[in-house]
């Protein structure tokens, strides 16, 4: 049963001006994630090599672009539970492969489905399949089917290219209609191979080394000690400065790639006719580590850090404003109810994200604190989590495997060190103090016993 919240005018009730945001017209949603997508690494948020992501570029040159979006958590199935559904992973209970999306939860596409909304969505990657419960409102889900009792190989992404056609010949017989489309690319992800239509070694042609000709493989690879690697058969290598600037080089072709399919989507909503009718939202459910913190593709259970937290927000409204950066930080819960205010529908009563549409009309949005939940994706590590809280500048993270076996916290002024090296916690104790308390509370609102041993109950809870 879905219980909505009476129609408001919403946050942005009694705002001055006369932007025609304010009319809220029924307009069509797109929903563009690019999996693993670091925010740094577009030249909208500062990305210098060039040629990397013109088309989304361009998508921000036509929108607006949140300039300190984070994700709600550092792995794909939770972070997209909690775009779907504007509540956080302790919240919604989604966090770890074992665990499905309670149908309790209202997520954006049965919303828009109460008022006739076409939905639609188009994934990637296995752990976005629907026995995982986010295909909940959406009339069509096309996934990868996957057994993961079996111990065989499981099967492979879905790129770009076999992807976007689908969703856009699906685009092509509803185009006359009001839809919610979410597209889910996954071409950044690891292991940073690209079908034959692209070009793995556009940045680093001569590269000659470590990783010529060999798949940098998420499961073979991810432990990493500086720049240490275990390779097949349990080997050890250590790289060299060109290895890294190739990993570098590979991230971006796989960036290049994905920009190239965002772009054939932008340019079937104008064949179409759908520009003016159609807000876009592109982002990504996280970021990758690149060895910034001496990890390489360790994310699901690796802290928050902002490599991995840091996400791009780009929303492009046929009568919003062009080119406008807004800097107020704001969270991927964020997004549902943004979207419903932007459309005039009721809000969901039980979200915890909230209308950013102040910030696109131009006002400065109260401060809040941003979490950021980070747990393994499967075994054998259920007791291993990672947070972080943000407040002012300042993010304090979290480590821990079992309650109480080992805990540690780490300080930083993302502000004035994005890169996080200088750990403040050992003199900077007010802000330590004050963000652990604010965290603990945190966890404790939601059925959890503080830091040290956040909820573990029956999956889909409502803590």
């Amino acid at each position: 049963m879905i219980a909505l919240g009476l129609l408001a005018l919403g946050s942005c009730q009694g705002l001055a001006g006369d932007s025609t945001l304010l009319d809220r017209q029924k307009h069509n949603v797109l929903v563009v994630v690019v999996d693993s997508l670091r925010a740094d690494r577009l030249g909208t948020y500062g990305h210098d090599r060039p040629g990397v992501s013109p088309r989304i570029d361009g998508l921000a040159d036509q929108g607006m672009t949140f300039e300190r979006a984070q994700t709600a958590a550092t792995w794909t199935l939770p972070s997209i539970a909690s775009l779907f559904t504007g509540l956080h992973p302790l919240s919604h209970g989604t966090y770890n492969a074992s665990e499905q999306l309670a149908d309790p939860h209202v997520t954006l596409a049965e919303t828009l489905g109460l008022f006739g909304y076409s939905t639609a969505g188009f994934v990637s990657g296995i752990f976005l399949n629907q026995q995982f419960g986010l295909n909940q409102g959406f009339q069509t889900w096309s996934d990868i089917p996957v057994d993961f009792s079996s111990k065989g190989p499981r099967p492979p992404r879905k790129t770009s290219d076999v992807l976007v056609p689908e969703v856009l010949d699906w685009l092509k017989a509803h185009k006359r209609e009001q839809f919610l489309l979410f597209v889910h690319l996954m071409d950044v992800h690891p292991p940073l191979d690209l079908p034959a239509d692209g070009d793995t070694r556009a940045f680093d042609p001569d590269y000659s080394g470590l990783w010529d000709q060999e798949s940098l493989d998420l499961r073979i690879k991810k432990r990493t000690f500086g720049r240490v690697v275990h390779r097949r058969g349990g080997n050890a290598a250590t790289m060299t400065a060109a290895d890294v600037a190739h990993i570098n080089a590979r991230y971006d072709a796989g960036v290049q790639y994905s920009d190239r399919y965002v772009g054939q989507l932008l340019d079937a909503l104008d064949k179409h006719g759908l520009d003016d009718e159609t807000i876009v939202v592109l982002t990504s459910d996280h970021g990758l580590d690149l060895l910034e913190h001496n990890t390489l593709f360790s994310y699901p259970s690796q802290a928050p850090y902002e490599e991995i937290s840091r996400v791009p927000l780009i929303i492009r409204h046929p009568d919003g404003p062009e080119g406008l950066r807004i800097p107020d930080p704001v969270s991927l819960v964020d997004v549902l109810p943004t979207m419903l205010d932007l459309l005039g529908l009721p809000a969901n009563d039980g979200a915890e994200g909230r209308s950013v549409m102040p910030a696109m009309l131009g006002q400065s949005l109260a401060p809040v604190d941003l979490f950021c939940f980070g747990s393994p994706e499967r075994e054998p590590e259920p007791d291993r989590m990672t947070m972080s809280i943000e407040r002012g500048g300042k993010k304090l993270l979290t480590h821990s495997i079992a309650p109480f076996d080992f805990f540690t916290t780490e300080l930083y002024d993302v502000g004035s060190d994005p890169g996080e090296r200088q750990d403040l916690s050992l003199t900077d104790h007010d802000t330590l103090g004050a963000l652990q308390q604010a965290l603990h509370k945190f966890v404790r609102r939601r059925g959890g016993d503080g830091l040290y041993n956040p909820p573990r109950g029956k999956s889909g809870e409502h803590r």
